[in-house]
């Protein structure tokens, strides 16, 4: 869980809409090492490429891929790491 604040949530948000104009369709199926999941949708990121599951306009479900470069994925992995690690920390008390 991240807050819609969180700074992590940001930066994968800079890089999912860096790279608007370059998603096409997938059929893609690769073992992710990372998942990230909102309540709209799920974003996979496999080394060199990031997988969006949605659901169209149409309501229908779709499945879109775009290039990572090796900078962004690493950058989309420690900001998944953070995320964790914030979220597993205690919480204090209101």
């Amino acid at each position: 869980m991240a807050p819609e604040d969180s700074a992590h949530l940001a930066t994968i948000g800079r890089i999912v809409e860096s790279k608007i104009g370059q998603w096409r369709n997938s059929r893609v199926a690769p073992a992710p090492s990372v998942i990230f999941r909102s309540q709209d949708f799920k974003l996979t990121f496999h080394q060199g490429t990031m997988i969006a599951n949605d659901i169209s306009e149409a309501g229908q479900p779709r499945q879109l891929e775009c290039a990572l470069s090796d900078d962004e994925f690493a950058e989309v992995q420690q900001a998944v790491g953070k995320i964790v690690e914030d979220s597993a920390a205690p919480q204090p008390h209101k």
